[in-house]
């Protein structure tokens, strides 16, 4: 074990600090501690496992890095250390910072996930990016960090960037690296060699590509502000998720971000990475919203990418406040937020088990199998709808449903033709058109109103 102040020679050693989490304490849900006292001075040795926080020098190289150097054998082997909790019972402020004690990469999904391990500690990690200069807050007086520095990854289901940007974290922990993670019991952490991951690069927080991709469902999604406010969220479908919380496929949102946060709300936490069940037919997510800071006066949120098996799903977003299904494959939805706040019921992402790209409401078009002895014809022009089938047979029955299922039309014309006034159908949404004949029985077909 290195003596701290020796090994960083160049930092002031009055700015040395390791983390208590029984003297955390977050009553208002900021994501900051209350009282300012659980970053605790050390001037000992350094303890294998446990992590550090170590101020850089005041001269510092112009690539903003500190150069560091540990000489002596590194470690190896086993290794143990304590994991705290704040008080008797498990909390939500049970955090431990933790550190990678190895000079090599360390898998985060081992560690957590080890026989002697498992239970011990939740399956989301909280990395400090450290993207943001040092800044002095004229508010409190104080040099301050930034807050939106910290990226998440859960060990089911992946990570996202930090609201300050930067690349997404892959499960590999770097040499050195220390990282914060909640305990769900009191208990010993082991890091064995096992868990160690030889070859990748060995750099503070880079995403490695040594893993190969999975065929689950993922996408990764931004909100963000022109004024260059940002937040991101991933919401993926994976065998072994459920629909409720699983700290091993469901990464909380730190309420951290000082300028927006996009969630997705699950009982009584707000999740940066929320994990489901595979993905089987439509499925709706709901999104929330929170802008922190005046001087936003308008928002987007698109996909920032997807994985390959999710390519051939419809995705839209829909704004309940003003009945709108948007494609997000056709790009970002804009809207305007006139003042800070928190909007959980406006937004939800929802998924079909297809996306037809060739669909559009300027021409007749058809998601029926081309092949069907039958197909329904469909027009719209000035929120009027027309109908009628390729064999011009009778229609018996005629349905439209909103992307909620919700009946607007239901009718039974008994006509070969049929015309549908006044639909006032909200434009860029999506409604599914019902239509049973005597000949061809009951056949589905979508129409998108741009």
């Amino acid at each position: 074990s290195a003596e701290l102040a020796r090994t960083f020679q160049g930092s002031n050693p009055n700015h040395i600090y390791s983390f208590s989490t029984a003297l955390y304490s977050d009553g208002d849900g900021d994501g900051q501690d209350d009282n300012g006292d659980a970053w605790v001075r050390e001037t000992e040795k350094m303890i294998p496992g446990k992590g550090y926080a170590i101020l850089a020098p005041e001269t510092i190289p112009s690539d903003n890095r500190q150069k560091v150097i540990f000489r002596g054998a590194p470690n190896n082997g086993l290794l143990d250390i304590p994991i705290s909790l704040q008080g008797t019972q498990n909390s939500d402020n049970d955090w431990n910072l933790i550190g990678n004690p190895y000079p090599c990469s360390l898998d985060a999904e081992a560690l957590i996930s080890d026989p002697e391990n498992e239970g011990l500690l939740s399956g989301t990690i909280y990395f400090w990016t450290h993207n943001t200069p040092l800044r002095f807050d004229e508010d409190t007086g104080q040099n301050e960090y930034s807050s939106s520095d910290y990226a998440i990854y859960t060990v089911g289901m992946g990570g996202v960037q930090a609201g300050s940007g930067g690349p997404v974290p892959d499960g590999n922990i770097s040499s050195g690296q220390s990282f914060f993670i909640e305990a769900l019991r009191q208990g010993t952490l082991r890091f064995t060699n096992q868990m160690r991951r030889v070859g990748i690069p060995s750099y503070f927080y880079k995403p490695s590509r040594t893993k190969k991709s999975e065929p689950d469902k993922k996408i990764w999604l931004n909100l963000s502000s022109r004024e260059g406010a940002f937040s991101q969220i991933l919401v993926g479908f994976k065998e072994g998720a459920t629909p409720g919380f699983d700290p091993y496929f469901d990464g909380p949102r730190l309420s951290a971000n000082a300028h927006v946060e996009l969630y997705s709300r699950l009982g009584s936490r707000k999740l940066a990475i929320r994990g489901e069940p595979p993905l089987e037919g439509n499925e709706t997510i709901p999104l929330g919203i929170e802008v922190k800071s005046d001087g936003i006066d308008s928002l987007e949120i698109g996909i920032d990418h997807l994985s390959e098996s999710l390519q051939e799903n419809g995705i839209y977003l829909y704004d309940r406040r003003k009945d709108l299904l948007h494609d997000l494959r056709q790009g970002a939805y804009v809207f305007s937020v006139p003042e800070p706040g928190v909007q959980e019921d406006r937004f939800s992402l929802q998924f079909f088990d297809q996306y037809d790209h060739e669909l559009s409401s300027d021409e007749e078009q058809q998601t029926q199998d081309p092949e069907s002895p039958d197909r329904i014809i469909w027009s719209l022009q000035n929120n009027a709808l027309e109908v009628r089938m390729r064999s011009y047979t009778e229609i018996l029955d005629l349905k439209l449903y909103d992307m909620l299922g919700r009946t607007l039309v239901s009718i039974q014309p008994g006509e070969k033709s049929v015309h549908v006034p006044d639909l006032n159908m909200a434009y860029n949404a999506v409604y599914f058109l019902q239509v049973a004949t005597k000949k061809s029985g009951m056949l589905t077909t979508r129409i998108l109103h741009l």
